[in-house]
């Protein structure tokens, strides 16, 4: 359902010892990514550079090369799963697009386990609202504000 076959962006190989890229191609980055694997402190972390690990090697020095990819334009929906880490959740991620940074805010957060889910979805006015289908039965019950909520004392 979310899979996505566009040319939505541009991957870099890029050798970090030669300090060089290879020339830029049309790639499809897509919207949805497991960061589990990444040693990364926040979900930020990860997408604003948006870099894996490649089996190739710079031809110059032997080193491993990375694979940089940026979007051509802001993605609508970006889905990052990292389920059982401590990855730190931000609410404002920076996207690289182009050669500029563009601005986004988390919308919902959910959360699943044992055949079952909740989500807590934040209104543009920063209200965060919880559902539960069992617990409160299909309907979202306002839970407080984003501005009050942090990753360390709050649920998000």
């Amino acid at each position: 359902m979310l899979a996505s076959y566009t040319l939505d962006g541009i991957s870099n190989l890029y050798c970090s010892t030669c300090d060089q890229y290879g020339p830029g191609i049309d790639y499809n980055i897509g919207c949805v990514f497991d960061i589990t694997p990444f040693k990364v402190p926040s979900n930020q972390n990860f997408i604003l550079e948006l870099k894996f690990p490649q089996n190739e090697r710079c031809g110059e020095c032997f080193t491993k090369i990375k694979n940089y990819l940026t979007y051509n334009e802001p993605p609508k929906l970006v889905i990052l799963k990292y389920p059982y880490t401590s990855i730190k959740t931000s609410h404002k991620i920076k996207i690289k697009v182009n050669n500029t940074t563009t601005l986004s805010y988390l919308k919902e957060k959910v959360y699943y386990g044992e055949n079952h889910f909740t989500s807590r979805i934040i209104s543009k006015d920063g209200k965060i609202w919880f559902n539960d289908g069992i617990e409160t039965g299909g309907k979202s019950v306002e839970e407080g504000h984003l501005s009050t909520m942090t990753c360390g004392s709050g649920p998000l």
